[in-house]
């Protein structure tokens, strides 16, 4: 939260030493951010596809239970949209 970065951070940052401490803007509410995030959504609902299939790769490290189950899931919806098209 901003709370934590602008003044517990930079609580943390005083006590190190850091005397120029600044946290960088987030890109929220940017326009052109919101609509990249917003063409992203519209090509997954014209596909068909409610999310990235980049979520069905493996991850490079172990797998948690709940990522494991969130991907099986994942996999059924993606069989279910090509069974139906």
């Amino acid at each position: 939260t901003l709370y934590e970065l602008d003044i517990e951070y930079g609580e943390v940052a005083a006590e190190a030493g850091i005397t120029h401490y600044m946290r960088a803007e987030a890109l929220n509410d940017y326009p052109p951010f919101i609509a990249a995030l917003a063409s992203i959504v519209h090509e997954h609902i014209t596909d068909g596809f409610p999310a990235s299939t980049q979520l069905l790769l493996p991850d490079p490290g172990p797998e948690s239970p709940q990522t494991a189950l969130t991907r099986q899931w994942i996999a059924a919806q993606a069989a279910l949209n090509k069974s139906s098209a």
